[in-house]
């Protein structure tokens, strides 16, 4: 589809089990939310994951949520406000260095934050649940 400016492109959707493996492509995944209720605001939407999950650097607007997972892992950069001159401007700060080490940063919070990872914290604490009871 195309929108009338040749630096944007809109790609035919694909199953949730391709979305990984299709944006691995890409070097930025935008996560920007502005806080319009409480849920939205302290929201760790799935689209988040899938972009650390493709190895994609992470740009987002001030969400705390999001901000605390990007500074802990240094995947990517956060915006001042949810102004589109703030979006626009943080994109046109990006060196292709920081993007590349951004993208690098990614392989660590992948792994930790991985369904894997996490089904095996469940595992645990329900183990736990269950060998307390007996």
């Amino acid at each position: 589809m195309s929108t009338g400016n040749r630096n944007i492109i809109f790609h035919d959707p694909v199953s949730m089990l391709e979305i990984v493996n299709t944006i691995n492509q890409y070097d930025i995944g935008i996560t920007f939310y502005p806080p319009v209720n409480f849920n939205i605001k302290n929201a760790l939407p799935n689209k988040f994951f899938e972009y650390i999950q493709a190895r994609l650097m992470v740009l987002s607007g001030p969400s705390p949520s999001l901000v605390e997972y990007i500074n802990k892992y240094n995947i990517g950069a956060v915006t001042e406000d949810f102004t589109k001159e703030s979006l626009i401007d943080t994109l046109n700060g990006l060196s292709l260095e920081a993007i590349d080490k951004y993208k690098k940063n990614t392989e660590k919070a992948a792994i930790e934050l991985s369904s894997e990872k996490n089904m095996e914290l469940l595992d645990n604490v329900i183990s736990g649940m269950f060998s307390e009871r007996s």
